[in-house]
C-alpha cells in the first residue's frame, strides 16, 4: 500500500478499519505517528516493519493479532501499550526495537511468540515500573523470546499459567537479579535463562518438574526455595 514510502510522516486510519495487511506500511523509514482505529483487529505481517522513525505505539483493545515481524526494526519505538488486549504477539513482532523502555502488554495477551522482543536492548520493564510480569494467560515462553534483553530491570515473575519455558527464552538477559518460576513449570530448556542470574526462587515448581530436568537446570544456577 504505501510500502516504502520515505515522504510519509503520519498516518490516521479510518474508523471503519478492520486489518491492517502485510507490508502495508514496511520501510516508511520517516513514519513518526500512528493513530489506530478502535475498530481494528489484525496486524498483518510485516506490516510496519522497519518504519525506523515511529515512537511510541498506542494500540487498542479491538486487536486480537499482531502478527509476525510486524513492527520489527522500528528502532524508535520508546514504549508500546496492548490496553489489555485480547491478543497473541507473533514472531518476532518487536523483535530489535532497541530504542522500547517500557511495554504494558495487560493481562489478556494469549501468546507471545519465538523472539517477539528479542534484541529489544533498552526495554527494561513489562506491566510494572520495577519488574518484568508477564502476562497471567500466557502457558508457554517460547524460543528466544526475550533473548538478549540485555536491560531488564528487577525480577522476572513467570505466571502461574506458564508450563514450559524454552531454548534461549531469557538468554543474553544479564542484568536481572532473580527469576521468580511458575507453580506449575513443567518444563525449563537448559538455555532459558542468562548464566549471571544470581536467584532462582521457587513456588511449589519441584514437584511439576521431572526430578532429572530439574537437577540439570539448577547445576547452573543458585537455588533458593520460598
Amino acid at each position: 500500500f504505501m510500502l516504502n514510502n520515505t515522504n510519509l510522516q503520519q498516518i490516521e486510519l479510518p474508523q471503519s478499519l478492520s486489518s491492517i495487511g502485510p507490508n502495508a506500511f514496511a520501510g516508511c523509514s520517516n513514519l513518526k505517528t500512528i493513530k489506530f482505529p478502535n475498530s481494528l483487529n489484525s496486524i498483518y505481517e510485516s506490516a510496519f516493519a522497519n518504519c525506523s522513525s515511529l515512537k511510541s505505539i498506542d494500540i487498542p483493545a479491538s486487536i486480537s493479532l499482531i502478527d509476525n515481524s510486524a513492527f520489527e526494526n522500528c528502532t524508535s519505538i520508546d514504549s508500546i501499550n496492548l490496553n489489555n488486549a485480547y491478543c497473541s504477539i507473533g514472531v518476532a513482532a518487536f523483535r530489535n526495537c532497541n530504542n522500547m523502555q517500557k511495554a504494558q502488554l495487560g493481562n489478556n495477551i494469549t501468546q507471545i511468540d519465538d523472539m517477539a522482543f528479542a534484541y529489544c536492548s533498552s526495554l527494561q520493564y513489562i506491566n510494572s515500573d520495577k519488574h518484568i510480569i508477564l502476562p497471567p494467560e500466557i502457558n508457554t515462553i517460547n524460543t528466544a523470546t526475550f533473548y538478549n534483553c540485555t536491560s531488564f530491570k528487577g525480577k522476572i515473575i513467570i505466571p502461574k499459567n506458564v508450563e514450559s519455558i524454552k531454548e534461549m527464552a531469557f538468554e543474553g538477559c544479564n542484568s536481572i537479579h532473580s527469576v521468580e518460576l511458575s507453580s506449575k513449570l513443567r518444563h525449563i530448556d537448559m538455555s532459558a535463562f542468562d548464566k549471571n542470574i544470581k536467584m532462582i526462587i521457587i513456588t511449589d515448581t519441584h514437584g511439576c518438574l521431572k526430578e532429572e530436568e530439574f537437577a540439570e537446570f539448577m547445576k547452573t544456577h543458585e537455588e533458593y526455595d520460598v
